[in-house]
């Protein structure tokens, strides 16, 4: 299962994106004084906003750490690789 599937339940319960739900997640980890957006439209803009007043439940919070231990990445996208590779020169 996809962690974005498995959000969706908590979004459908709080009527907000799964993108919402995500933020609002890294809004309350120890240490996040602001997370980073990027958003390429204003509608992707006005929905990451959406997650300013959203509050999760303990159990929401610890549920998505489950899903997506801290310290670790959920896809391999985001692993570095420095190595030469037919896509870099």
């Amino acid at each position: 299962m996809d962690i974005t599937d498995a959000l969706q339940p908590i979004a459908e319960a709080h009527t907000a994106t799964v993108a919402q739900i995500a933020l609002a997640w890294v809004m309350d980890q120890p240490g996040v004084t602001a997370p980073i957006i990027g958003p390429r439209t204003i509608e992707q803009l006005e929905d990451n906003l959406g997650a300013i007043n959203l509050k999760l439940s303990n159990e929401e919070l610890n549920l998505i750490d489950e899903l997506a231990q801290p310290g670790t990445n959920v896809t391999d996208y985001y692993e570095a690789s420095f190595k030469p590779n037919e896509h870099r020169f």
